[in-house]
């Protein structure tokens, strides 16, 4: 029974009680990695933590980075008071989710924000940003820092009904992931999207020679892959901090927390910056036309072909080359051409029809894309959604293939396949650390090459072309760098470090020579031999060598390009400020978590400079990496990204020193720890009579993790002229998770009430009372995000009572079984484009449950059909065909076809009467009528 009305403050903010507070609050995934499995709380100064028990080492080493983050953003803050005191809850799940968010405080859930223990996805390609969980929750507590700087009338509210709403909530998604992206590179140099040369080089190649204004920042923008909330929103408040400094930041947050209405206005910019919004924008914009200037592509740089808003690329020995790709209005695909450029496969990623090959695809979730020397067979890993939770599944293609096969779904990140496809190279995932392994194709066992330490990440890798040594791309805890490896053995023959700048995407020449993307003058380039041998205009990736060229994509635009230049003879120079770094064994794991210098260094030269050419590989030396886990700040401007007065540095007494927090608890987790605290305590308006309205309370809790959700309400409505007496009504929900995937729920409700009704006499009112009762039951999951499935059972009965007539009793009950399936391919531009959608019910309402003559069975389905027409990328048709039927032996006329709730009723056009004949709705139960809406 969802009836309950919870009015939430005085401006008549409206929030959901009775069953509607009862709600799963994580994804599937989370949910069920929280569910099973031995989870333990912690407690510290700032934090409440929720963790899986083997994870314990772990969540040392990430509570020492959480913590200093964590100190200092609510330094930062304005508002020290009210909701800025309370812990911060954080959940994570031993689950590969790929993401993390903070949920605000609203409707009677508190804050909480869930960062995984786990991940599988490369977040650093486009992102700069290892998938590291300490790293990333310096993103997360930004938001969670932000949610809390509540004042005013919602500090007051929250206090006495519960957590009702945080008006932080009213600024646009622009605003919120700009202001995390800036901390999430300045809380942990060296990293993060602001001063990343390719996250940058798409916003410059998008808007170089254009001008930005407020509509660009709207996250309902589709040309930007990572979402125009975060490209231009990250650059937005990159200039502001750059221009004004942070503190106006947060006093516009202030300012935000004291609205009484809690809606965002661009007043609260003028009050913080002392300037209007619109004035900042257009400052914005003549900052982006400075910063980011139109380049040209230089003669020497040919493009070959447009591949698409975003992509990933990969070239053999041979010259057969493969790529992944999707735009605004083409989904992600899979393209494969011979070394004449000849098309040999064209393939969709995501599968329509049972059986289907992966569920989810996007050039974002691929990794290890190869292929061997021979152009025979295309290797890659893509994430996609086992069951419950998200697998990396490997996939080959063969020349003749007209399909994707998966080979395994066990493995991890993908790397490289070797030039015989023998040997699969990946990442192997250990919470935060992901060594470089090697999977036996043939004999499907596995090995590890590289052992990393916690902290430290093998994020990808190339071979030669002789298949001797490999090239992975390394976070070693302070910075970006490449490790020229063995292939055998993986042994380390030499390391790559830029000076104070990333190297990334490191892969051979077709001559064996390593290249890499180093930064020159804030953007990545080419360099073999140490040398810069690409000047392209904005952003390179995935530079790949065979038969004397090297082809790239090339960012032009809100696309990426397949780019060519020519491999450069061998250096008889040496090469510009070479840095040749001797290199050690991997150290021993810690057990302790070290302390991060964060000491700046001097500035960096514009230049990036590298490795040596193979032939002068340092040998290995004593000299160890710097310790696993720690996060030294590489010396000067992080990236060499921004000109270095414009990147902001903590005061020493805002960045305390990251030692290892005091932990005043860590025990087993409860589900019913805080079960019985009402988290909300509403008033309530019920409005069920045409006379006065039902008023109450509701209260709502449960478990920090959603493992069990409860809403009871009660309430009454008042006396009137009608009627001299009280009548009474009340609702409780209860969610389950405990079984998740699997939801249980269980609903529960009353209310009497009378209405007036009006006499023929005008002065004369009379009551008729009514009453309902409802209960409902259900189970429910989904698989694969494509198939939902529910079982349920529910009773209603309602009793009316005439003045003057006898009472007219009305229930029906019985148990119902639902199937969904939905399929299918999308694009930004046209939602789904190719799909398949189904729909399957069939109810039982048994005579013993039912005012009517007898048994009732209600069955219905459904069937759609997505697909592209042939005249244009954007163009689709949708079929559907749609049926139900009611059999009951005694009864007729027990469908309703449009009426009140489907818009219209049928029209029929032929009919022999003059309009169709009026449905009798006084058989049904008002919460349960047949209706098949049009």
């Amino acid at each position: 029974m969802c009836k309950v009305l919870a009015l939430v403050g005085l401006v008549g903010l409206v929030a959901i009680g009775g069953c509607g507070g009862v709600q799963q609050r994580f994804p599937d995934d989370v949910q069920a990695s929280l569910a099973h499995g031995e989870l333990r709380r912690l407690e510290t100064a700032h934090f409440i933590l929720y963790y899986p028990a083997h994870r314990r080492p772990e969540i040392d080493r990430f509570l020492v980075r959480a913590e200093r983050c964590a100190e200092a953003l609510r330094t930062s803050a304005v508002i020290h008071g009210g909701a800025w005191n309370d812990k911060m809850v954080i959940a994570m799940p031993d689950a590969a989710f790929n993401n993390a968010f903070v949920l605000a405080g609203a409707q009677g859930y508190e804050h909480v924000s869930v960062i995984p223990a786990v991940a599988t996805l490369d977040f650093a390609t486009e992102f700069g940003l290892p998938p590291d969980p300490g790293l990333i929750a310096c993103h997360e507590l930004v938001h969670y820092v932000q949610f809390e700087q509540i004042a005013g009338f919602w500090h007051y509210a929250d206090a006495l009904f519960g957590h009702l709403y945080t008006p932080q909530l009213g600024y646009d998604p622009w605003f919120l992931e700009g202001l995390a992206t800036h901390y999430e590179a300045k809380l942990s140099p060296g990293v993060g999207r602001p001063t990343w040369p390719i996250f940058t080089g798409m916003f410059a190649a998008g808007y170089a020679g254009h001008h930005v204004n407020g509509g660009d920042l709207s996250a309902l923008g589709r040309l930007a892959p990572v979402g125009h909330h975060y490209l231009v929103g990250t650059m937005f408040v990159r200039f502001l901090a750059e221009r004004y400094g942070e503190r106006p930041l947060w006093s516009t947050i202030a300012q935000e927390a004291r609205a009484i209405t809690g809606w965002f206005f661009t007043g609260t910019f003028h009050d913080g910056f002392g300037v209007s919004f619109h004035q900042l924008l257009d400052q914005f914009d003549a900052w982006c036309a400075q910063t980011f200037p139109v380049r040209q592509r230089p003669a020497a740089q040919h493009a070959i072909a447009t591949l698409g808003n975003d992509a990933r690329y990969a070239r053999g020995r041979d010259g057969t080359e493969a790529w992944v790709a999707g735009d605004v209005d083409v989904p992600p695909h899979l393209v494969v051409r011979d070394p004449g450029g000849g098309l040999l496969a064209e393939l969709g990623l995501i599968g329509v029809l049972p059986p289907r090959t992966l569920v989810q695809a996007d050039p974002l979730l691929v990794s290890g894309l190869s292929v061997t020397g021979d152009g025979r067979e295309v290797w890659l890993t893509v994430i996609d959604l086992a069951a419950t939770y998200q697998v990396p599944r490997l996939l080959r293609w063969r020349r003749g293939d007209r399909q994707l096969t998966e080979v395994s779904h066990a493995l991890g990140p993908g790397a490289t396949i070797d030039p015989t496809g023998a040997t699969y190279y990946y990442c192997e995932v250990d919470g935060d650390r992901w060594s470089l392994a090697a999977w036996d194709v043939r004999r499907g066992t596995r090995r590890v090459l590289v052992d990393m330490t916690p902290g430290t990440y093998v994020l990808g890798a190339q071979i030669s072309p002789d298949g001797e040594r490999l090239v992975a791309d390394v976070w070693d805890g302070s910075a970006f760098v490449a490790w020229v490896l063995d292939a055998a053995t993986g042994a380390r023959l030499a390391e790559i470090r830029g000076d104070r700048t990333p190297i990334w995407d490191a892969s051979f020449t077709g001559d064996g020579r390593v290249m890499y993307l180093g930064v020159v003058d804030r953007r990545f380039q080419i360099f073999v031999d140490g040398h810069a041998v690409t000047d392209a205009p904005y952003a390179v990736l995935a530079a790949r060598s065979a038969r004397g060229t090297i082809r790239f994509l090339n960012r032009e635009g809100w696309d990426w390009t397949l780019d060519e230049v020519a491999t450069p003879e061998v250096a008889l120079t040496a090469p510009v400020a070479t840095l040749v770094t001797p290199v050690a064994p991997p150290a021993s794991p810690i057990t302790a978590p070290a302390a991060p210098s964060l000491t700046p260094a001097a500035p960096a030269p514009t230049p990036s400079s590298t490795l040596s050419s193979p032939s002068a590989i340092a040998p290995l030396a004593s000299s160890a990496p710097p310790p696993a886990g720690t996060m030294p700040l590489p010396g000067g401007t992080p990236f060499a990204a921004v000109p270095p007065s414009a990147v902001a540095t903590l005061p020493s007494a805002a960045m305390p020193p990251p030692t290892m927090p005091v932990i005043s608890s860590d025990a087993p987790y409860s589900p019913w720890e805080h079960f019985f605290f009402p988290q909300l305590r509403s008033p309530t308006v019920v409005v069920v009579s045409t006379g006065l309205p039902h008023v109450g309370a509701v209260l709502g809790g449960g478990d920090r993790l959603g493992m069990q959700r409860w809403s009871i309400a009660g309430y009454v409505q008042p006396r009137s002229e009608v009627t001299n007496q009280l009548h009474w009504g009340g609702d409780a929900a209860y969610l389950n998770t405990m079984l998740s995937p699997w939801q249980i729920g269980a609903t529960a409700g009353f209310v009497d009430w009378v209405d007036p009704v009006s006499t023929s006499d005008p002065k004369v009112m009379v009551a008729e009372d009514r009453r309902t009762r409802d209960a409902s039951l259900s189970l429910a999951r989904t698989w694969r995000g494509t198939l939902t499935a529910a079982l349920s059972g529910i009773y209603t009965e309602d009793v009316d009572r005439p003045a003057g007539e006898s009472r007219i009793r009305r229930r029906l009950g019985g148990p119902a079984l639902s199937l969904a399936w939905v399929s299918g391919e999308a694009t930004a531009y046209t939602d789904l484009r190719r799909g398949l959608v189904a729909r399957a019910s069939a109810g039982y309402y048994p005579h013993p449950l039912s005012s009517f003559a007898g048994d009732i069975y209600d069955t219905g389905g459904m069937l759609a059909a997505i697909m592209p027409l042939p005249w244009g990328r954007r163009h689709i048709l949708r079929a559907e065909l749609r049926g139900r039927s009611l059999v009951a032996r005694d009864d007729t006329n027990l469908l309703q076809l449009g009426g009140d709730s489907g818009v219209a009723e049928l029209w029929r056009g032929r009919s022999t009467q003059a309009e169709p004949p009026a449905f009798d709705t006084t058989r049904f139960p008002p919460n349960l009528r047949f209706v098949e809406a049009l």
